[in-house]
């Protein structure tokens, strides 16, 4: 027996559990994990770099940069140890720290005197392993734009990890439920609301590794890219990425809202600011498509009482509908007022309208892939029914109106409590007013 004793952590065998449902024990090299290495090595300015996963008796290497190992005995290993907190476990000089200058990677032919481990956290909170560096000479410090720089790296391995396996797990689900799936969307809309949150928690977490690493490479963090050509490519991966992850938070959202999981955190707030704040978000958007957007607010517009974020959610939702369905060199206004103690707020364009029959239909779930506007404008159809979920959470209404190729109004209208100044009465009483 090792007379070598190593902690383990308190949950150590549900953590091994964890790491091995992960499936990736034993697997062969991946190009993703290689490169994840190869930067921390680069950024670090180390001899090696590794994934190391630790297990009930070894720790085992899923990527190795510098050093060509497969694997190592827990008890002699540095990650053991970085597993047991949150936080990295930074060994500046090996041969001064007691836990580690009898260590045969110190004391043997390795001669490792430096090491920084950033520990792997699964979305449970099981420390599952490390992303690792190692080096020859000793340091007098990590920094904390170096700790900040493995920490990123560490979450995209870890999301690496957590979703090498989901675009292919999302594809065979797709394939053999694809005709039950259907029947059930047809049926009625909490089986589409289902469908959509597992098909977008499975896709999210890679497409957040996708965007991820262009990110990484677009802003050239650890050096030039070379060929301006890559820059661009790895912009184009980055808007596609965050494109289709914005699709799939309009699924989430949208299912969350048929299961009855949204609650709202409710406060007081100055609705222009939010307002302008919105305006700021899709100015590029509205600059691409050549739109210019006004606002209109009210001067004795009261605070509103609701749920910041969810406001948020409908008005970019409205504008961004304005948006895509304007013509080029049009107009969107925004206009907020206080009528009959109620705000309303307006979202104006001047673009494509749509005739009677088609404004309830606008209102249905999936609505534009159902009609030909699919051809001509992207998107899932499901921003205008989110919407109206929303407002209606909030005791409100969403109203449409539309008069051909005039353009489209749609009107937020909140409850007359909701406004701050509404009176010292009860919300009973507010509610019953309005």
């Amino acid at each position: 027996m090792s007379s070598i004793l190593i902690p383990k952590p308190f949950n150590e065998r549900e953590r091994i559990e964890a790491l091995q449902a992960l499936g990736i024990l034993d697997t062969p090299p991946e190009a993703a994990f290689d490169r994840i290495t190869r930067l921390a090595a680069s950024v670090m300015r180390v001899q090696a770099a590794f994934v190391s996963l630790v297990d009930t008796d070894r720790q085992w290497f899923k990527s190795c940069h510098g050093v060509d190992i497969a694997s190592s005995p827990r008890e002699i290993a540095f990650c053991a140890h970085a597993i047991l907190k949150d936080e990295a476990l930074a060994v500046l000089d090996a041969t001064k720290d007691p836990r580690f200058a009898d260590n045969p990677f110190v004391t043997g032919e390795a001669q490792l005197r430096f090491y920084l481990g950033m520990p792997l956290t699964t979305r449970d909170g099981f420390r599952i392993g490390t992303l690792c560096v190692i080096d020859g000479k000793p340091r007098a410090e990590v920094t904390e734009t170096e700790r900040g720089a493995m920490r990123d790296l560490a979450d995209m391995t870890m999301e690496a990890i957590e979703g090498r396996d989901a675009v292919r797990y999302a594809t065979e689900v797709l394939s053999q439920h694809f005709s039950t799936a259907q029947r059930r969307a047809e049926s009625g809309e909490t089986a589409k609301a289902n469908l959509m949150a597992m098909l977008g928690h499975e896709l999210r977490t890679p497409l957040n590794a996708i965007i991820g690493f262009s990110e990484v490479m677009t802003g050239q963090v650890f050096g030039p890219l070379g060929s301006s050509n890559y820059i661009e490519y790895a912009e184009h991966i980055r808007d596609s990425g965050q494109h289709l992850l914005g699709l799939i938070e309009t699924l989430l959202n949208f299912a969350s809202c048929e299961r009855g999981e949204i609650t709202l955190i409710e406060d007081e707030f100055n609705l222009p600011d939010v307002i302008y704040g919105c305006v700021g978000m899709m100015s590029e958007r509205a600059r691409n498509a050549e739109i210019e957007i006004g606002v209109e607010a009210a001067p004795d517009l009261p605070a509103l009482r609701a749920d910041r974020s969810q406001v948020v959610q409908m008005l970019l939702n409205l504008i961004g509908n304005a948006i895509k369905f304007s013509h080029s060199g049009g107009a969107v206004r925004i206009i907020a007022n206080l009528v009959g103690r109620r705000i309303e707020i307006a979202v104006v364009d001047q673009g494509i309208g749509m005739p009677p029959d088609q404004l309830e239909k606008s209102r249905g779930v999936f609505d534009q892939l159902e009609n030909g506007l699919a051809r001509r404008f992207e998107g899932l159809g499901l921003g205008l029914p989110l919407t109206e979920r929303l407002i209606e959470l909030h005791g409100g209404t969403l109203e449409l109106q539309s008069a051909g190729d005039e353009g489209t109004t749609a009107k937020l209208t909140f409850p007359k409590w909701r406004s701050a100044n509404f009176g010292d009465g009860s919300k009973a009483e507010a509610v019953r007013a309005s």
